[in-house]
């Protein structure tokens, strides 16, 4: 994909399914990303999509495009609610922007928002020697926990790893 200059940028921005930029790529919003699985499924090409709400594929990057396909096809699936077609996100976060005009990313999983943690979770991970860090919506570990958690499992580990995930770690090794 092409560098945008900032000129480019605030043209772009005008497009109602550009979120914004993270630093030379373009962050679609929810709603665009569930019209491309939709459409997708109706038989439309992706570059037909694009095309039909104002990108110029060659200039966002066939490569880029092709990626968003393949990702947004993994996180989101097609449901029937009230005889009609809807497309909801299985996994993965969606991005918003915050009061500060910077990017937020909400963790979904199984179809539903990853609630943060509340007062009394903070509170009993604080608690934890293996818990370096944690607020409402983070959770940091410490070297020792990773250390004991890629030997044990053998996996490497994700810092941002969903909250059951952590919650589950959590009683583990408490």
């Amino acid at each position: 994909m092409a560098k945008f200059t900032n000129k480019r940028k605030k043209e772009l921005l005008e497009n109602k399914y550009i979120l914004t930029f993270a630093k030379d790529h373009i962050i679609y919003t929810e709603t665009f990303r569930k019209k491309v699985i939709l459409e997708l499924s109706n038989g439309k090409t992706i570059l037909q999509i694009f095309k039909e709400c104002g990108f110029d594929p060659n200039e966002i990057g066939l490569s880029s495009i092709k990626a968003n396909k393949h990702n947004w096809s993994k996180e989101f699936k097609i449901i029937e609610e009230n005889g009609k077609r809807k497309v909801i996100r299985i996994k993965g976060a969606y991005p918003i922007l915050n009061d500060n005009g910077n990017i937020k990313y909400i963790p979904v999983e199984g179809g539903s928002l990853v609630n943060d943690y509340t007062e009394i979770e903070i509170e009993e991970l604080k608690k934890n020697k293996y818990v370096e860090f944690v607020s409402k919506d983070k959770i940091t570990f410490t070297k020792e926990f990773k250390i004991l958690f890629i030997s044990e499992f053998n996996v490497k580990v994700n810092i941002k790893m969903h909250k059951k995930l952590k919650i589950k770690m959590y009683k583990k090794f408490n």
